[in-house]
């Protein structure tokens, strides 16, 4: 295997573990600040979203530059990531906040029964 198809199959895995590593800090966000009283899915997601995109964005970050382009300065590119990332978590919390308004979450409420926040929350 050569050198650029193992960094494109360790960025692959990274990615898909940040995926993961990022649902299921949101979904551990939407859960505990449901049970400490925020009850109201509009205000439960953007908070989980801020704390989880955050989180993972920026462990995404370190174990991309330590993995995969094995870059041991970490802070030269970090900047511009960051910069990047705070468009990119505006944008979708943005959208979070208006896909969670009582009459567009009834839609997505259908369809989403399974999760547990979902059926303990108040719209």
């Amino acid at each position: 295997m050569t050198s650029k198809f193992v960094r494109f199959l360790v960025f692959g895995i990274i990615g898909i573990w940040n995926t993961l590593f990022d649902l299921g800090l949101f979904w551990s966000g939407m859960t505990i600040l449901s049970k400490i009283g925020i009850k109201k899915t509009q205000k439960l997601a953007p908070i989980a979203n801020i704390f989880s995109f955050l989180t993972s964005n920026i462990v995404s970050y370190y174990l991309n530059s330590s993995f995969t382009w094995r870059d041991s300065s970490n802070s030269k590119g970090f900047l511009p990531y960051l910069i990047v990332t705070l468009i990119s978590l505006a944008v979708s919390t943005i959208l979070i906040s208006f896909f969670t308004k009582p009459k567009y979450f009834d839609i997505f409420q259908k369809s989403y029964k399974t999760f547990s926040f979902s059926q303990e929350t108040s719209y």
